[in-house]
Order: C-alpha cells, then sequence, then structure tokens
C-alpha cells in the first residue's frame, strides 16, 4: 500500500508542476499575457501581447519566427535568463489564419430593358461585380448568383451575390435590377428649319434617340402662332406670312422636347415673263402664252389678268389667243394684284390661204378634161349647147363662169360665180335692167332665185329662164362631179 501511495503522490507531483507550467500560474520568474495559443489574421502585422517578470535580477530573450504572410503554425520563445544562465522558458503559439471574407464589389442598384436577353456573364457586366480575397486568387474563390429576373415583365428583381474562399470565409451582397422600357432621351427632326411658301406644306419626320426604344412614341404638337403655321401629326402647313415655332413633345414625359423654326416668308413679285412676245396666226388659228412671275420663288396672289387690245382681230383667255382677222393685236399678262406689273406680245394675224396643193390638183384635172389655160390663174373651156365659154378664174380664191344666152324673147348675159361652198349666178336682162341671181348652196344641195329690183320676183319662175335654170343644174352637176374626179377638198380651194 505505500509503494502505491508513493507512486501515486508522485505522479500528482509531477501532474501539478506540469499543469502550472502549462497555464503559467506558478511560474517563479516570467509570466505570458494573454493566451498561450492564439490566432492570426493573416496578412496583418504581428503584435505580441507581451510578458511579466517577477524577478528585477533576472532578464527576458524573445525569439519569434511568425510570418502572416503565410498561414501556418509559429512560435515565439520567451526565455529568462538569471545570471546568465537559463532559469525559465515559455513558449507562446501563433496560428496564422485566413479569416478575412472576399470582398463583393457591385451596384447597389442596376437597370435592364425589356426583352433584353441575359446572362450570367452580362449580369455581371451590368451589376459591375468585382470579387477579391486577401488571400486567395479570384480564380480559387467560388461565386454564386441567385436571380429570377424576367426581362419580359417590367419590375424590380432582387440578385443576391455569394462569394466563398478556400478557407470557407464567405460575404454576401444583394443588388436590385429594374427592368424598364427603353427610354426616349432625345427627340430629332430631318430637318433643322423649315421655309415654306404660303399654302405649302411639309411632313416632318421624327427621329427617337435611342432608335430601340421601347417606349410610347405618341407626340404631342405644337405652334407658337397658329395664324402663320399649323402642325397635325407632323404636318405643317403655312397659313400665312411670318414665322411660327413648331414643337413636338413626348406624351409621357413633356421634359423630351422638340423645335423648328417655321418662316413663311413674303416675296414680291417683280415681273412676268411670257413664253412668247411675238406670235403670228392665221384667220381661224389658235395658240396659247404660257406667263410666270419673276422671280419664280415669288409668294402672294400670282393671279393673271390677259387682254387684247383689239379683240376684233385676237381675243385671249386665260393665254389661249384666237386669231379673228387679219390685222395686228396687243395680248398682254397683268397681275390681278397690280397693274403696274404686266407682259405684252405682238400678234400677228394673216388672212386665210387655201390650200395650194388642192388648187394645183383642180389646175390639173381642168387640162386633163380639155380646158385651155389663159394664164397662172384662168383657164376657159367652150359649151356649144350653151353657146357659151365658161372660165375658172383662181385669182382672189374666185372661180366665175361667164357666158351669153339667146332666148326667143330676150338676150341675157349670165355669170356664175363660185366661192368655196357656194355659188352666185347672175343674169342681166338688158331689155327689162334688172338681174337674176341663183345662188347655189353646196351644203343643202339647193338652187335659190333672187331678183333685182325684187319686184321681178315672178321671173324666176318665167318660161324666160327655165333654159337658163335647166342650164344652171346641168352646171351644178358637172362642178361637183369635177370636184369629186379631182379628189380635192372644197372649203380649201
Amino acid at each position: 500500500m505505500k509503494k502505491k501511495i508513493l507512486f501515486l503522490t508522485g505522479v500528482m507531483v509531477i501532474c501539478l508542476t506540469g499543469c502550472n507550467k502549462t497555464k503559467n500560474e506558478s511560474s517563479t520568474y516570467i509570466k505570458i499575457k494573454g493566451e498561450s495559443t492564439i490566432n492570426q489574421s493573416y496578412g496583418e502585422e504581428y503584435k505580441d501581447e507581451g510578458y511579466e517578470l517577477n524577478d528585477k535580477n533576472a532578464k527576458v530573450t524573445i525569439s519569434s519566427n511568425v510570418d502572416t504572410t503565410k498561414v501556418g503554425e509559429y512560435q515565439v520563445t520567451y526565455i529568462v535568463l538569471k545570471d546568465d544562465k537559463e532559469v525559465e522558458r515559455k513558449v507562446r503559439v501563433v496560428k496564422v489564419v485566413d479569416n478575412k471574407a472576399p470582398e463583393i464589389t457591385a451596384l447597389d442598384e442596376a437597370e435592364i430593358f425589356l426583352n433584353t436577353a441575359i446572362t450570367e456573364d452580362s449580369l455581371k457586366k451590368l451589376i459591375k461585380l468585382d470579387v477579391k480575397d486577401n488571400y486567395d486568387k479570384v480564380e480559387n474563390i467560388k461565386v454564386e448568383i441567385n436571380q429570377s429576373i424576367d426581362t419580359k415583365t417590367e419590375g424590380n428583381y432582387k440578385v443576391t451575390i455569394k462569394a466563398t474562399d478556400t478557407n470557407n470565409n464567405e460575404s454576401t451582397k444583394e443588388v436590385n435590377v429594374k427592368v424598364s422600357k427603353i427610354h426616349i432621351t432625345s427627340i430629332n427632326f430631318d430637318k433643322s428649319k423649315l421655309s415654306l411658301s404660303k399654302g405649302g406644306s411639309y411632313t416632318l419626320k421624327t427621329i427617337f434617340n435611342p432608335n430601340n426604344t421601347t417606349e410610347d412614341k405618341t407626340l404631342v404638337w405644337s405652334s407658337s402662332n397658329t395664324s402663320v403655321a399649323t402642325v397635325s401629326n407632323g404636318k405643317v402647313s403655312a397659313i400665312n406670312y411670318g414665322t411660327s415655332e413648331v414643337c413636338a413633345s413626348l406624351k409621357s414625359n413633356s421634359n423630351i422636347k422638340k423645335c423648328i423654326t417655321v418662316d413663311v416668308p413674303l416675296i414680291n413679285i417683280t415681273g412676268i415673263n411670257l413664253s412668247k412676245t411675238s406670235v403670228t396666226l392665221t384667220v381661224g388659228g389658235s395658240t396659247t402664252l404660257n406667263a410666270s412671275v419673276v422671280p419664280s420663288n415669288a409668294t402672294g396672289d400670282k393671279s393673271i389678268v390677259w387682254s387684247s387690245n383689239n379683240e376684233a382681230i385676237a381675243k385671249v383667255s386665260n393665254g389661249k389667243i384666237s386669231a379673228i382677222k387679219a390685222g395686228s393685236a396687243q395680248i398682254c399678262a397683268m397681275l390681278k394684284t397690280n397693274a403696274n406689273i404686266k407682259k405684252c406680245a405682238t400678234v400677228k394675224v394673216n388672212a386665210k390661204t387655201s390650200t395650194n396643193a388642192d388648187l394645183e390638183k383642180f389646175k390639173k384635172y381642168l387640162l386633163n378634161e380639155g380646158y385651155e389655160k389663159v394664164s397662172n390663174t384662168r383657164y376657159k373651156i367652150s359649151y356649144p349647147k350653151y353657146n357659151s365659154v365658161q372660165y375658172y378664174d383662181f385669182s382672189n380664191k374666185t372661180f366665175a363662169n361667164t357666158m351669153t344666152i339667146t332666148s326667143k324673147q330676150v338676150t341675157t348675159t349670165y355669170t356664175y360665180y363660185y366661192k368655196t361652198d357656194k355659188g352666185t349666178y347672175n343674169f342681166i336682162n338688158n331689155n327689162i335692167k334688172m338681174s337674176l341671181t341663183y345662188t347655189y348652196d353646196f351644203k343643202t344641195d339647193k338652187l335659190q332665185c333672187v331678183t333685182n329690183p325684187s319686184s321681178y320676183s315672178n321671173l324666176c319662175d318665167d318660161s324666160t329662164f327655165r333654159e337658163s335654170l335647166a342650164m344652171l343644174s346641168d352646171f351644178r352637176t358637172m362642178f361637183k362631179t369635177a370636184i369629186k374626179n379631182a379628189g380635192v377638198n372644197v372649203n380649201n380651194l
């Protein structure tokens, strides 16, 4: 029993001594301040907490291999010397550890537009995400992003970012992402300024910035002076002379606005130009003059009043000149609002002439029928049946037939005239001193008889002239046949 007790006692003594040394409670010379084992943050400067020395005649030497740039376990040794001999030694264990969480940098709020495709990479760029760690390289940091953004629906969405390093230090950050329309930032027009003539119009083309906006593009249009210019859906109409400012503002945001100056200038008319200043026409002909104001961009009333100084020669209506008879006239175009502004043209009207081709055809026909050419304008032929000679006289565009008829009662001289489309027949009775005129109208194909004086009208049916009447009928038939056979236009002869 004694052995066991001694053994136990010895053990207890040894144990107590050892325990005291570990706890630094019964040290004779030195006591370490703080814990004997401590954790030191990686990368931070190590500062020892120090010690307490109980013997003034002793001194302490400290040695340390602590390196805070490397994670690991290090020691700080305290050696007590007295009379240059080590009398006691204490050790503090320093564990350099990474206990700092990764640093997450990102926007607190971000905005993305409707219908924009989004990936994890594009989201990182959107929120400007950056993760750093004091110990680990970026590629060794685990980054997790939790989000449920629906870019098809407007609203606010929460994005949670979690970063964990290799020592299981972790940090989190929340970002609010707003899904919204692509807002219109400005409005432009296709014109920087606008100049219109009175009564004119122009439709402005609106350009929205950015061009991929999803915002409502409805505009509110306005004019600062509607007596000068009005606007409707971008169409600017010039009402009167002057200046106005036309503006378009966004219906959903009146601060987004664009304006343009509209000028409706008054440019006075200084003159008139005519397409011709000299015109030559034939009776029955016509032509049209065109009038334009000077300068060509003049504004105001451009109405023209036309006039002729001799309507017996030529008439004018809206610039169309009609030739009435041979002679000269002056046709003028005058500004309706200012009689001093005008321009005139001289019009010469020539008498109507026959068609030479038809005349030559008829002359050739007469020669073929046995007529004798007396001169360039006169042809003749004898008619024994009537004891007469017929002449076709082309001078002055007149045909004449003259013959002498001997009847039982009187000797009469007969003269036949044909002008264009009518025939005039003259009978002169030497005894009665009167004349009978038979007129043949080729349009109605009728013969009419007129006496001069009219008191002898009964002679138109007198048997004395029946032979002459029969002769006229023969001539009528002969002349119609001649014209037809010659292939000429009667109205051109």
